[in-house]
């Protein structure tokens, strides 16, 4: 059975199996390191922060404007000095993080 997927705001730091349904708004690449906003289909927003050498191991490409279907991220605090998005928490790739470019219409 598929698994369920996940709005931003149910995530927290309780499990590491979120599958989420986003569109990149914006991506920002700084030494060494890439962050990005999601969004998902009611407009709920979340950091994922990522070093560009484990983007590149991911073998995928996130642009903005697209959607991705993502499975098993990194649930962290939202603690750094300059926060993207209002949000408790952020996210980040792991080794099993699997990233798919899907269309979904429904996410604005």
């Amino acid at each position: 059975m598929p698994r369920k997927v996940n709005l931003v705001e149910e995530i927290d730091r309780t499990k590491q199996s979120w599958k989420l349904a986003i569109r990149v708004t914006n991506v920002w690449r700084s030494e060494n390191f890439v962050d990005m906003i999601f969004m998902d289909e009611k407009g709920g927003k979340i950091q994922a922060s990522l070093k560009e050498a484990d983007l590149r191991k991911l073998n995928v490409v996130l642009e903005e404007g697209y959607t991705y279907s993502i499975k098993n991220l990194e649930v962290k605090e939202n603690t750094g000095e300059y926060k993207l998005c209002n949000n408790l928490y952020k996210v980040g790739f792991m080794k099993g993080t699997h990233v798919q470019q899907c269309d979904f219409p429904q996410i604005p």
